[in-house]
């Protein structure tokens, strides 16, 4: 018996991912439902496969500023999909796999995803296929460049009744398309970098006139997508929450919004990034920012920017941010990093507070201490070994942040307009009547007032060895006299700043 599958198509192949096994297994059993026995498998690339590394290494990976899509800094939709996530990237390199595969090998084929839905359409549009394409009304062989976009979103397209037509009207159609071999050539040859999704690369950029043609009506659509069967491997969507609410899922279902709150596929910009260890002045940086004429939020964001300690830890999203902007580093791009420290000797008995009065955030810290530095702050005997430990790896994070500039507490309102002249942000002739006074000196945890830890000059000295190479380490690189018995030299709060590493803004 004729099979119009195999009638109008050299091969079938199905893109997923290896571990997908769930996917396999239906998408295995909905094509031979639908007479499709013998295909194919891509196997797609994740995120971390080499060949997306490599790609990113060769700087062939468009990055935000701007947004990839129209060329703008904001367009005003938080929820526009404007930087190009590691996961598109490696959609993209896994077609750029299959283009070469197909163009190798001198065929015709039908090129489906693992949830894809075909629907009762597709005899009567084959059946019509099959006869453009013997008639000549359609060149689809091998050796000519053509593109059939036959699937794709499930909408008002499936439903539209009347005769099988093919136009020129774009449709992304990633869940079921046909090409040749000369179309897939062509689109790897022409491949100079991932500046665009794949499907709209493929599908809308790449054809030349008579090249490509949409089929009406589709034959396919997809379940992520459109009916929320399954998750979205790209973008996380609330329609699978909503599928899995109405099987009664609700702890998947919770899961899965989760997901969706937790996706960076937007970036925020601002011109202003300040980070520094909790109780070492990011409020005061803020505050000092605002009176110099900028829009900087802290904890939150403001239209010039935002001053926050969790941007140090490489989180997907922060628990304690006050907006999305704020939620985590990997949804924003700044203009200027700047990094504000404090003297270890005033610092550190605050820290100890906060890690007693509020363990949620030094747990956050721990965390990601661990995470980025391999250091364990629970190793450390009582809250003072650890509350150095932490203001040490937690300085070391952000100097991996490469800051534009670091500045202390101490001499912040002399410093900090002194670096923003010599970026031509403020009049560099201007005095600045700016007020120096704490900011949240007196913290309340819960309400109430609790004093800070004593810290004798004995402690210092009684430090382990790692601890006392790390605190000379953080004195020396920000310019601060060693703290207690650990030398004789006046901390300080006492005497003129020495000078301090490679920083002339010190």
């Amino acid at each position: 018996m004729p099979n119009l599958w195999y009638d109008i198509f050299d091969r079938v192949y199905v893109v997923s991912l290896p571990n997908s096994t769930h996917r396999r297994t239906y998408v295995s059993e909905h094509l031979k439902a639908n007479g499709i026995s013998e295909f194919e498998w891509h196997d797609a690339f994740g995120p971390k496969h080499p060949q997306v590394a490599q790609i990113y290494e060769q700087g062939s990976v468009h990055q935000y500023p701007p947004c990839f899509r129209c060329g703008k800094t904001e367009c005003g939709r938080k929820d526009c999909n404007n930087v190009l996530l590691p996961v598109q990237v490696a959609v993209f390199m896994t077609y750029l796999d299959l283009w070469k595969k197909i163009a190798a090998r001198h065929e015709r084929v039908l090129v489906v995803e693992d949830d894809v839905q075909l629907h009762e359409s597709w005899r009567d549009v084959l059946s019509n296929l099959k006869m453009m394409i013997e008639s000549g009304a359609v060149q689809f062989q091998a050796e000519t460049p053509c593109l059939l976009r036959m699937g794709w979103a499930l909408g008002k397209d499936h439903d539209q009744p009347g005769p099988v037509r093919l136009e020129n009207d774009v449709r992304m159609s990633n869940p079921c398309f046909a090409v040749t071999s000369a179309y897939a050539a062509k689109a790897a040859s022409n491949f100079k970098g991932v500046d665009q999704t794949a499907d709209v690369y493929f599908h809308q950029q790449l054809p030349e006139s008579g090249q490509a043609f949409t089929i009406f009506p589709p034959i396919a659509s997809e379940l992520s997508w459109s009916t929320g069967q399954v998750s979205s491997l790209i973008h996380p969507k609330d329609i699978h929450a909503e599928y899995l609410e109405a099987k009664g899922e609700y702890a998947a279902a919770a899961k899965e919004r989760a997901k969706v709150q937790a996706h960076p596929k937007h970036m925020y910009h601002r011109k202003f990034l300040v980070v520094g260890h909790p109780r070492t002045g990011t409020g005061y940086a803020a505050s000092l920012l605002r009176q110099l004429g900028f829009d900087i939020g802290h904890e939150k964001a403001g239209d010039d920017g935002l001053s926050s300690w969790m941007f140090a830890a490489d989180a997907e999203r922060y628990p304690y941010a006050q907006d999305d902007i704020a939620a985590s580093r990997r949804s924003l791009h700044w203009n200027i990093l700047l990094h504000i420290v404090r003297d270890p000797a005033t610092a550190v008995a605050s820290i100890m507070r906060d890690n007693i009065w509020a363990p949620p955030f030094y747990q956050f810290r721990r965390e990601h201490i661990l995470k980025q530095t391999g250091v364990n702050l629970d190793a450390y005997t009582g809250n003072f070994e650890r509350s150095v430990m932490s203001l040490i790896c937690w300085s070391r994070m952000i100097l991996q942040m490469k800051p534009d500039c670091w500045f202390r507490l101490e001499n912040a309102h002399e410093v900090l307009p002194r670096f923003l002249a010599s970026r031509g942000l403020i009049e560099g002739k201007k005095t600045f009547d700016l007020t120096t006074a704490p900011v949240n000196a007196d913290k309340l945890y819960a309400g109430e007032q609790h004093p800070k830890s004593k810290i004798n000059d004995e402690d210092w000295f009684r430090l382990p060895p790692e601890v006392k190479e790390g605190i000379q380490w953080y004195c020396n690189h920000f310019g601060y006299c060693l703290p207690g018995k650990l030398n004789h030299r006046s901390p300080v709060g006492d005497g003129p700043l020495p000078n301090a590493v490679n920083c002339p803004w010190a």
